[in-house]
C-alpha cells in the first residue's frame, strides 16, 4: 500500500484521504480471491485442463475490466459485462479512492461486499466439498 501511496504522490502531486479506506478494499479483494482461488484450485484436482480454461477466463476477464481502458470505451452491447463484473467495482473503488476526493458510494460497496463474501463463502463449501475426494484422484 506505501509504494501505491508514493506513486500517487510522484504521479498526482497528492493523495486522497479516502486513500485510507484502501485496506478494506484491499482485505475485500482478498477475501474475493480466495475464494475462486478455492473454487479453481478444486476445479484442478478433478478437471487436469483447468489451468488452460483458466488462463483464457482471465484474459477475458481482465480485458472487460476497465483497467487499461475507460468503461465508455467497451460497447455499448458489452457493457453489462462490466456491471455484473466485481473486479470493475474494485477497479473503480480503488481509482476513486486514491485520484478523487469523492466518498465511496454505499450501494457499490454493500455490492462488492456481497461478491466477496459471497465468493469466499461458495468456494470455502465447495473446497470443503469435494476436498474428501482428493486423496483418491491424487
Amino acid at each position: 500500500m506505501g509504494l501505491v501511496v508514493v506513486a500517487c504522490l510522484l504521479w498526482e502531486g497528492h493523495v486522497s484521504a479516502m486513500a485510507a479506506l484502501l485496506p478494506m478494499y484491499m482485505a475485500l479483494t482478498g477475501l474475493f480471491g480466495v475464494g475462486v482461488g478455492w473454487i479453481v484450485s478444486s476445479l484442478q484436482v478433478y478437471l487436469r485442463d483447468t489451468g488452460q480454461v483458466v488462463s483464457v477466463v482471465l484474459t477475458f476477464w481482465f480485458w472487460m475490466t476497465p483497467i487499461m481502458i475507460s468503461e465508455e470505451q467497451i460497447p455499448e452491447q458489452l457493457r453489462f459485462l462490466v456491471r455484473i463484473n466485481p473486479l470493475a467495482y474494485l477497479a473503480r473503488a480503488y481509482r476513486d479512492r486514491l485520484l478523487t476526493y469523492r466518498a465511496p458510494d454505499l450501494e457499490e460497496l454493500l455490492l462488492l461486499s456481497a461478491y466477496a463474501v459471497t465468493a469466499f463463502v461458495v468456494g470455502g463449501l465447495f473446497f470443503r466439498h469435494l476436498k474428501r475426494g482428493f486423496a483418491d484422484v491424487l
